[in-house]
């Protein structure tokens, strides 16, 4: 506005100073022709050369003087209006001006160019830096704005597809894009670390919480999966060595493994236990099963192997001392002792049987090998010594009893008694004898002293009591019978009889004077 200002100022000066020189002064403008007004794209020629140029006649100047200024109101982008202000000056100075109205406008989009395709490892970075970036140039815009969008479709593990759509945008909004396409894939295993070779007792836990762990980083996965397989090699007893392979996979199935030795071995002996010390019976058996057997805990045998020897110390009789050491040994030959004594004692004694009570007669033999004799059975002793002695009690006549006390003792003096009674007694009557029959005179002496005595043996009396009593049958004038009955008596009273017959007679004449 100014330069405009300056010019016109300057033509009005000019044609004052000049209108001595020509005379008649002209105040006649040109009249001016503006151009068509124009509507153009941002990258066309804005200059009158594109847009068009006035034109103007002047009835005193046959070319006057036609010159422009720009008035720009910018619009949205690149889009702006130019008014254009034409104007026609004559020699005179005389003006006049006409607008032309240049609307320019960008609808043409940039021309976008994607990077290549390209295939990534899982860990590369996938932004542009790494990946390639588009590039755009644009009819106006010396720089369109480059952005991307991206849709990730996973294939497997941590394989997956980027679909990239760059797009370029000018000021005005006019866009183009392209497509580019990422691969990611997974193709690094990942690094795996082992624990250290560990030696360990049969009865260590040898699982990964004591024996360690492998650890394992991978290019992709944070937390790669880490397993293991076991490969057991027996060795002696309990010892053994297990080859632990690790393996580390991500999720593309890649992984790589490593091995940890675990030596197990058994150096410990099996924790035994003794029964307790015992005192048993001669006669009870001296086996475990009687007498306790000892127990043993193993760190790695479930049942070590548990065997005793045995020391047996006479004592007297049959009383002795088993002294008794326990041994358990595990599979490794580890082992360890403990003892146990079992005190054998006998103090039972025999249980005896007495013969039965008996009864005899008095000419009897009252010794065992009549009236019987006690039997005695003893836990140890095969035979037990026995012995009798008897107390004698005096009956009547010829009775008697016999408390005979049997007693029966084994080696360790250990005695039991029982009693048998032996009842004596006198039931057998004499055995008698009458003196034969005789006939006498009836003048004869008829007592025993003439006739004859009776005679008595006893199984137990010495001298049975003899007596008779006489029956007289008178007969015929001076005979008769006399029946004598002889009685033999023992001091129990038993009795025996017979009969003595006498006859009497009278043979003899009388002698007559």
């Amino acid at each position: 506005m100014k330069k405009i200002t300056f010019q016109w100022s300057f033509l009005i000066l000019l044609l004052f100073c000049l209108q001595p020189v020509f005379g008649q002064l002209d105040t006649t403008p040109p009249v001016i022709m503006c151009p068509m007004d124009a509507a153009i794209s941002c990258d066309a020629d804005s200059s009158p050369a594109g847009t068009g140029t006035a034109t103007a006649t002047d009835d005193m100047d046959p070319a006057p003087v036609i010159t422009f200024s720009d008035a720009v109101a910018a619009g949205t982008g690149n889009d702006s209006v130019i008014t254009r202000t034409w104007t026609a000056t004559d020699a005179s100075m005389n003006s006049s001006t006409c607008d032309q109205i240049i609307t320019i406008t960008d609808t043409t989009a940039p021309v976008i160019t994607c990077p290549a395709d390209i295939t990534i490892e899982c860990d590369e970075s996938t932004a542009p830096a790494n990946t390639g970036s588009a590039t755009a140039v644009d009819n106006c815009d010396m720089m369109p704005v480059i952005a991307f969008t991206d849709v990730v479709v996973p294939v497997s593990g941590n394989d997956s597809v980027i679909f990239r759509t760059w797009t370029a945008t000018d000021a005005n909004g006019n866009s183009s894009m392209c497509d580019q396409i990422i691969t990611v894939t997974d193709t690094t295993a990942p690094v795996i670390t082992c624990p250290a070779d560990i030696s360990i007792e049969c009865n260590t836990d040898s699982s990964p919480a004591t024996t360690g762990s492998a650890t394992a980083v991978d290019n992709c996965d944070a937390t790669p999966t880490i397993s293991f397989t076991d490969a057991l090699m027996p060795g002696t007893g309990n010892d053994s060595v297990i080859v632990r392979t690790w393996t580390a996979a991500d999720d593309n199935g890649n992984s790589s493994t490593c091995n940890q030795t675990i030596t197990i071995s058994d150096t410990m002996a099996p924790a035994i236990t003794c029964p307790a010390d015992i005192t048993i019976e001669c006669d009870e058996s001296t086996a475990p099963a009687n007498t306790g057997s000892a127990t043993a805990v193993d760190n790695c045998d479930m049942m070590p192997v548990i065997a005793f020897t045995d020391v047996v110390v006479p004592v007297s009789g049959n009383d002795s001392v088993i002294f008794r050491t326990w041994t358990a040994t595990d599979a490794n030959g580890n082992s360890s002792m403990c003892d146990q004594i079992i005190t054998v004692t006998d103090t039972t004694a025999p249980v005896i049987t007495c013969p039965a009570d008996i009864t005899i007669e008095c000419n009897t033999d009252s010794s065992p090998a009549t009236t019987g004799s006690a039997t005695a059975v003893d836990n140890c002793d095969a035979t037990p010594t026995i012995s009798f002695t008897d107390a004698f009690m005096p009956g009547t006549g010829n009775d008697a009893v016999i408390i005979r006390t049997w007693t029966a003792a084994d080696d360790n003096g250990n005695s039991s008694t029982c009693n048998q009674t032996i009842t004596i007694s006198d039931t057998t009557a004499p055995v008698i004898t009458c003196p034969a029959d005789v006939t006498i005179e009836c003048n004869t002496d008829d007592t025993p002293a003439t006739t004859g005595s009776a005679t008595a043996v006893d199984n137990c009396d010495m001298a049975p009591v003899i007596t008779f009593s006489d029956a007289v049958a008178a007969g015929t004038g001076n005979n008769s019978v006399i029946t004598r009955t002889w009685t033999a008596t023992d001091a129990n009273m038993n009795a025996s009889m017979c009969v003595q017959t006498i006859t009497v007679t009278d043979t003899t004449a009388p002698v007559i004077t």
